[in-house]
């Protein structure tokens, strides 16, 4: 209320961090989340994103500085990925890209 008469819209986005699990848009009086196409607003609280395609097995991805390997959760499958490496240390995953 700048001018004590008309009400001045709160960005509810910024003022409760955390409320929508992927993307937060404000709108007047309120605000509305939405999900990365992998994903579908769970109902009935309209805030959390869960996967679609929950038939797909998730991996272990890990190296030990000389090669990248990757293993089901159960250990019941392992797989070489990637060998003859020199020093890696670390390894993260961009959901944008789809790369390792």
């Amino acid at each position: 209320m700048k001018d004590g008469k008309a009400c001045e819209d709160i960005d509810e986005c910024t003022a409760m961090k955390q409320k929508c699990s992927q993307y937060c848009f404000n709108t007047p009086g309120s605000f509305s989340c939405k999900c990365n196409d992998i994903y579908y607003e769970r109902e009935p609280d309209g805030h959390t994103c869960k996967r679609r395609d929950m038939d797909v097995q998730p991996w272990l991805i890990f190296s030990n500085r000389y090669y990248i390997r990757n293993s089901s959760i159960d250990g019941s499958q392992y797989n070489l990925i990637k060998m003859d490496l020199k020093n890696v240390v670390a390894l993260d995953f961009d959901y944008r890209e789809e790369r390792l």
